[in-house]
């Protein structure tokens, strides 16, 4: 949720305010492709896998990958997975 951030790590609260989540996926190459579409792009991009963290091993698999970019580059990354048809234009 928007604003709601309950880690306590300083480098966890500073990403959640610096970057914004612009696509979310269930395949960690799926969002590997995003990345490098966005990066090609010249939009700095990150993938957040909560498989990667031992506090997600018990809901793991009902969560989604995450590929975020900086906040000031959300219109412009958004502008461009819809143009390879990546994003429906709704979401």
């Amino acid at each position: 949720r928007e604003g709601v951030f309950l880690c306590d790590i300083l480098e966890h609260q500073q990403v959640a305010g610096m970057w914004a989540v612009v696509a979310l996926t269930e395949n960690p190459f799926e969002a590997d492709m995003l990345r490098a579409n966005l990066v090609h792009g010249g939009i700095h991009a990150r993938v957040a896998d909560p498989r990667d963290f031992a506090g997600t091993l018990w809901f793991r698999r009902r969560l989604n990958i995450r590929i975020l970019v900086e906040r000031t580059a959300l219109e412009s990354a958004v502008t461009l997975l819809r143009s390879f048809q990546l994003m429906s234009p709704e979401s």
